[in-house]
């Protein structure tokens, strides 16, 4: 990811210390979906989706806690 190695360890320790479960980060270009000391990090891939019948369209990410499962639905904009 993008951030300095010193303030990436600095997020995960921030995380680890407040007992936080997850980072998440947006448009990495990739479907990031790992664990680094025991904190997980998620990266979104994109969050427009190019439509060729005109409709505008977006990713809506959903975060299951329970299952720890991080899906994405396209959702469709009719354009006014």
């Amino acid at each position: 990811m993008q951030l300095e190695r010193v303030d990436r360890v600095a997020l995960r320790l921030l995380a680890r210390v407040f007992g936080g479960m997850a980072i998440f980060n947006g448009h990495t270009h990739d479907n990031l979906d790992r664990r680094v000391n025991h904190v997980r990090l998620f990266g979104t891939g994109d969050a427009t989706v190019p439509d060729p019948s005109g409709l505008v369209s977006y990713k809506q990410y959903t975060f299951y806690r329970d299952s720890e499962i991080l899906r994405a639905q396209i959702r469709r904009v009719r354009a006014v």
